[in-house]
């Protein structure tokens, strides 16, 4: 799929498990072509052809010197046969010039230059030569018979001996040494590591503004949600990240809320909420003639006698002063029991609501 330290993917919209795998070395296959080791000819200088059957890239040559001591070897290079162009240096480009010590007459020595890219069928003429006048490469004489050094990439044909800085010519000469090449695509470099699976798990996001609430004209709420979204569009057209619910933005009744937020991923989340906005100022004392809560103040067990009111189809609600319900059921008796032990001490409204009306009561958790 992708090659790198790390994988970027667009539009993912289920999980997936993908593979990674760490190699190390170069992602291609090296090879050479070695021509010959014999020699016959000591001399300056030596034209050739590279004729490329693949791609490949050349990285290096080695090549027999039979002069010791530190010498340079100047290469230039032109596209296309040398031949022809032998004593035409207008026709050449400087390949470069690299420098090797010699300590024995008829050491090979390996001379690097930059790399050069080879498409099939391309040739690239060489011509290498020694830096100083005096000093000789070492190659073969073909004698009457040009020989051709091939493999499945390359090859190489007789090229010819040159005197000194393009000067007088002979052919056939055979090249002595060996072209260093790299070719293709090798996905396994020199070594790779198991392939470890690595998930993707893609999660909803998701937001949630609470349950539905009812608040009294005084009091107001903050909506907002844990996670953290990039935008986010409300119901009152706010992109704002929170949203402040009061009697001053809205009104007197029920007030139907709703929130649309998209993550960093691109993703969208929503929810809905119904806010009351009620005036409670009719609460009443907790206990009636007909109906009783009790005890009060409590401490966390809430006895309710409905006495001979009939309640059939009424809802019990517990709401605390933020306006968030806390607790609710329908009721299914005249003696009916809440326990709010696992809530903090204060002040709570004790809510009766159906289809006729509600009732609100006060009670304090002590």
């Amino acid at each position: 799929m992708a090659y790198g330290d790390s994988l970027f993917l667009n539009n993912v919209t289920s999980s997936q498990t993908y593979f990674c795998e760490s190699v190390r070395g170069n992602l291609f296959f090296e090879n050479s072509l070695f021509t010959t080791s014999t020699t016959t000819t000591n001399y300056n200088g030596i034209m050739f052809d590279i004729v490329a059957i693949d791609k490949i890239t050349i990285d290096s040559l080695m090549l027999r010197i039979n002069t010791i001591g530190q010498q340079g070897i100047v290469a230039y290079k032109r596209t296309g046969s040398h031949f022809g162009y032998e004593m035409n240096n207008s026709a050449w480009t400087p390949w470069g010039i690299d420098t090797v010590q010699v300590n024995n007459v008829g050491d090979f020595k390996t001379v690097n230059y930059s790399d050069e890219i080879l498409y099939p069928n391309d040739t690239l003429g060489v011509y290498l030569q020694m830096q100083t006048s005096t000093s000789n490469l070492s190659y073969q004489n073909a004698g009457t018979n040009s020989l051709t050094f091939s493999n499945n990439h390359l090859e190489v044909a007789s090229g010819t001996g040159i005197t000194y800085t393009y000067g007088t010519n002979y052919y056939p000469r055979n090249f002595s040494g060996e072209i260093f090449y790299h070719h293709g695509f090798n996905p396994a470099g020199d070594c790779t590591s198991e392939r470890t699976p690595v998930s993707l798990e893609v999660l909803n996001p998701i937001i949630n503004l609470g349950v539905d609430t009812t608040l009294e004209l005084n009091q107001s709420l903050i909506l907002n949600n844990n996670l953290s979204f990039k935008s986010y569009l409300w119901s009152n057209n706010s992109t704002a990240s929170q949203l402040l619910i009061d009697t001053t933005n809205n009104i007197v009744g029920n007030n139907t809320i709703w929130v649309e937020a998209i993550n960093s991923f691109g993703c969208m989340a929503s929810d809905t909420i119904t806010i009351t906005l009620s005036d409670l100022t009719t609460i009443k004392t907790l206990a009636t003639s007909r109906l009783i809560i009790s005890p009060n103040p409590t401490n966390g067990i809430l006895k309710i006698d409905l006495g001979n009111n009939n309640l059939n189809h009424t809802t019990i609600q517990v709401i605390d002063l933020f306006g968030k319900v806390i607790f609710g059921e329908q009721v299914r008796s005249q003696k009916n029991t809440l326990n709010l032990r696992n809530y903090s001490k204060g002040i709570y409204l004790i809510k009766f609501s159906n289809k006729t009306g509600s009732k609100v009561y006060k009670v304090i958790k002590d």
